[in-house]
Formats: C-alpha cells, structure tokens, sequence
C-alpha cells in the first residue's frame, strides 16, 4: 500500500473522530469491560474500512482523479465500518 494511502486513511480518520481516548484506570466490572471491547471493535472496524476503502480507490484515475477517489474510497470505507461494527 502507498505512503499516500496511509496519508489520506489517517487524514479520514483523524475528521471521523474514530479514534477514541485510552482510558487510564483499568477496567474492572464485566459493563466496563464490554464497553470497552466494543470501542475497540468499532475503531478496528473504522480504520479498516478506511484502509481498504482507499486502496480500491487507487485502483481507479490518474492523478488528482486518483487522489479524489483515495480519498472518497477512505470516507465510504469509514463510513461502512462504522456503521457495520458501531451501529452508527
């Protein structure tokens, strides 16, 4: 995957607001413990579509066309993983 890609996922990610803070004290109850299990999920889901999402965009274009679809292909892919793992 090109240096470009990584560019334009983590640029994606970084407007989705996907990547949530670590928590500093340590989880003890099963709720907690579920909860943040699931934000993990849900940022893996989310950086993953990103990831996929602008490597099929670079398939298509040249270019700017190219980097229009990176970039467009990284916001669907956000788009789709957040709402396939996060229910958003």
């Amino acid at each position: 995957m090109s240096k470009r890609i990584m560019v334009l996922a983590a640029a994606m990610l970084a407007g989705s607001g996907a990547l949530p803070l670590a928590a500093s004290a340590q989880t003890s109850t099963e709720s907690q413990q579920d909860t943040k299990r699931h934000e993990m999920e849900c940022t893996a889901a989310t950086v993953g579509g990103a990831v996929i999402g602008a490597a099929v965009g670079s398939v298509f274009g040249g270019g700017l066309g190219r980097t229009l679809f990176e970039a467009g292909g990284a916001g669907l892919g956000v788009a789709a993983g957040r709402h396939l793992k996060c229910g958003k």
